[in-house]
C-alpha cells in the first residue's frame, strides 16, 4: 500500500508530517540545521495532504486501518502544541 507524508514550512521550521508510514511529525529547524520530533498526529494516516495558513498546519487524510477520513489542525503558536480534531461543516446546499 502506498503511504504519503506532507511537508510544510512554518516560519523557519519545516514539518515532515506522517513520515515513515506513521503518525510521527519531524521538524527541521532551519536556523540550527537540526531535527527534532514534534507532536504526533492523533491517528496514523494512509494518505494525507498538509497545508499551512497563519502558522496553523491543516492535515486531511484517510486513517490507516479504519479507512475513514480524518482532519487535524496544529496551532504552532500555542505553548503546548497538540493536534486538534476538526471536522469542517458540510454545506447542506448544493449548486
Amino acid at each position: 500500500m502506498p503511504m504519503s507524508s506532507g511537508i510544510v514550512a512554518v516560519g523557519s521550521d519545516i514539518y515532515n508530517i506522517g513520515s515513515s508510514s506513521s503518525s510521527t511529525v519531524l521538524i527541521l529547524d532551519c536556523r540550527s540545521h537540526t531535527w527534532h520530533e514534534g507532536p504526533s498526529l492523533r491517528v496514523k494516516l494512509h494518505t494525507l495532504s498538509a497545508s499551512a495558513v497563519d502558522r496553523k498546519i491543516y492535515v486531511a487524510g484517510v486513517q490507516f486501518y479504519a479507512l475513514k477520513n480524518s482532519f487535524e489542525v496544529l496551532d504552532t503558536l500555542k505553548p503546548q502544541v497538540v493536534w486538534d480534531d476538526h471536522v469542517p461543516p458540510i454545506s447542506e446546499t448544493t449548486t
